[in-house]
């Protein structure tokens, strides 16, 4: 009756009796009759009505039936009325969407199962603003888990290299209809994917001056180590920007102490998209001090 590949109803008449059927594949929600088959009955002997049966378990009517039997002329006639079905609903909204996950993992995702039979997966959406989801995922029916391999989760105080990212989830039938979205949840993860980090320079020592070496791997795909150093304690900015002077990345901007650092870029722009392939400039400001070098993305 709905399309959903099941049989709801069957109505048989043989030997003068006539019979209905309800699916027993399913699990009905009779208003007034517990049982799920009415048995044989002669067409004669009385009225028989089966009221409202929530046959898809889904809140919508699946069928109304009603028989009337009448004797003229010593004929008898038989007739059955088969009343509207109101349409199979689009699922209801995942419940209890939560993420969890400690700093340096993964983003992960879980909400409560859809109890519709004809369910036929579910949808993850993401956001960085709160708005404007855009499909992230799609996993089966039986999936009620995700997670966000794409993201880094930041912990402790905010940090400037970082953002918010946004889930929700709706789920599917096998129509296709979708369902309203379920709660948003968030999370601080890394932004742009990279990571500063501080390590000692060869020999302990502190440079004897300013200096941005060259990324390594290089070429590189998709991710590249920038060393500098820095021979005194200094404010450092360490941007990427396109051939054709574009600011797409910005990997630095934080006060150090004297020492070398490095950090690593995964070929991420603001946004977190990845690059095209080409080559890209990055350039170190340190006071006074302006270091340029290039380097090449290759997918």
């Amino acid at each position: 009756m709905n399309n959903d590949g099941w049989n709801d109803l069957m109505i048989a008449y043989y030997e003068g009796k006539q019979t209905l059927w309800i699916n027993t594949k399913s699990t009905p929600l009779f208003q007034s009759s517990p049982q799920q088959t009415i048995a044989a009955f002669l067409p004669f002997t009385s009225v028989h009505r089966l009221a409202l049966a929530d046959v898809e378990n889904t809140g919508g009517l699946s069928a109304a039936i009603s028989t009337t039997f009448t004797s003229i002329q010593g004929e008898t006639y038989g007739t059955v009325y088969l009343f509207k079905h109101d349409g199979n609903p689009a699922p209801a909204p995942p419940r209890n969407l939560a993420v969890s996950g400690q700093a340096g993992q993964h983003p992960f995702l879980q909400w409560g199962a859809n109890s519709e039979r004809d369910l036929s997966q579910y949808q993850i959406y993401k956001s960085y603003t709160n708005n404007n989801f855009t499909l992230l995922a799609t996993v089966p029916s039986t999936q009620t888990y995700y997670e966000d391999v794409s993201e880094t989760i930041v912990g402790g105080l905010p940090r400037w290299n970082e953002r918010t990212a946004y889930y929700k989830v709706t789920a599917l039938d096998n129509q296709p209809q979708e369902s309203d979205y379920s709660n948003t949840v968030d999370i601080r993860v890394k932004f742009g994917g990279f990571e500063k980090s501080a390590s000692p320079h060869p020999g302990n020592t502190i440079p004897e001056k300013f200096a941005l070496l060259q990324n390594y791997p290089n070429p590189f795909n998709p991710v590249t180590t920038i060393e500098f150093w820095l021979p005194e304690e200094n404010h450092v900015k360490l941007v990427v920007y396109s051939l054709s002077g574009q600011k797409v990345a910005e990997l630095v901007n934080d006060v150090f102490e004297a020492g070398a650092y490095h950090v690593q870029w995964n070929g991420r722009d603001f946004q977190g998209n990845l690059l095209s392939s080409g080559i890209y400039i990055y350039q170190m400001t340190s006071g006074e001090h302006r270091l340029v070098k290039k380097m090449m993305l290759i997918k």
